[in-house]
């Protein structure tokens, strides 16, 4: 961590679900542990899975057990409104709080009136803009920028930090490269089949005309629409793992993938590719930051849709995604 923390009682507030936000979270825990007493406490709500989908469980009592939901031992589950009195009992001295909810965010100056320095770590696709211009995120002690992009949109703060740290620490054994299956293709659709970045759809069109004559495969996991569902049941090539899987099921995908395919039209900063490379697999991916740090195999933005978030969509198509699939075909498998 380009950072030195040493000797702090830490809060970190992330969503304590299944997500990218939990593990950025939990890699966060992993590096600052070393030397901090650390907690994990949930920033809104947490939820539970069912049926796919993510639903909110409001706790009754503080005693209340999350581990059974989250399998991990060093999670603590309060309610977010005794966050305060949780920060006074544990002699919290920094809370790191990742992708802060700047309407609901009063807690900021009231922890901060007990002597706790407060740093917000933001996901600059899920920012408004209207309350970054309003100068709203001076609250913060420092602002932890983790890509060109959040540096960039900060850049009217004195207290932005560019910063990093291994974000798949979790990570310890050596991967082999005699385990990887050349020619297996391995693609994380959202968590979120309503609301969706990954651009699923694209990546299963473009491959049912890229496996033709052949030896490819692809995995897909996560939740796809029934449309999705549907066109990827057309080819014997593409397998579906419906379901929200652990960690260590995941990686147990990228020990065997040679090529990780995730044309995404925003990432705020992309867990998935730090682990993919990790474990020895190559990356085919949109050509806009924070994606086009990790590979060559880069597939051209031919428009950008901005919406309401200060971070535009980087549109793709399926013509890019084919051109970078029989490139990396060419040069990696076939070559």
């Amino acid at each position: 961590m380009n950072k030195i923390i040493k000797n702090k009682n830490i809060l970190i507030l992330t969503y304590l679900f299944e997500s990218g936000l939990f593990y950025l979270g939990k890699s966060l825990y992993n590096e600052l542990c070393k030397n901090n007493n650390v907690i994990l406490f949930p920033k809104e709500k947490y939820y539970k899975t069912k049926s796919g989908r993510f639903h909110p469980i409001y706790p009754k009592r503080k005693s209340e057990n999350l581990l059974d939901n989250l399998r991990h031992k060093d999670i603590l589950k309060y309610n977010s409104n005794n966050i305060l009195n949780f920060i006074k009992d544990m002699n919290i001295e920094l809370v790191i709080s990742l992708e802060t909810f700047m309407p609901n965010s009063a807690w900021i100056n009231n922890a901060k009136k007990l002597g706790v320095k407060v740093i917000d770590v933001p996901m600059p696709e899920w920012t408004n803009f209207s309350l970054i211009k309003s100068g709203r995120y001076n609250v913060f002690d420092e602002i932890w920028c983790l890509s060109k992009t959040s540096y960039a949109l900060f850049s009217g703060y004195d207290n932005r930090v560019m910063i990093e740290w291994d974000y798949a620490n979790d990570i310890l054994q050596s991967f082999s490269k005699t385990k990887k299956q050349i020619g297996l293709f391995y693609h994380p659709a959202s968590l979120n089949p309503s609301f969706s970045q990954k651009n699923t759809g694209l990546v299963i069109e473009s491959f049912l005309e890229f496996e033709k004559e052949k030896n490819v495969k692809l995995i897909i996991t996560g939740s796809l629409s029934e449309k999705q569902k549907k066109m990827a049941k057309k080819s014997n090539n593409i397998m579906i793992i419906n379901e929200i899987l652990e960690k260590k099921d995941i990686y147990k995908i990228y020990e065997k993938a040679q090529c990780l395919l995730a044309p995404s039209s925003r990432e705020g900063l992309g867990l998935h590719f730090y682990e993919a490379k990790k474990m020895g697999c190559e990356i085919i991916t949109t050509d806009v930051d924070p994606m086009n740090l990790h590979s060559p195999y880069l597939c051209q933005v031919i428009s950008y849709n901005k919406g309401d978030s200060p971070v535009p969509f980087a549109e793709t198509s399926k013509g890019e995604i084919l051109k970078q699939l029989n490139r990396f075909y060419k040069e990696r498998i076939n070559g």
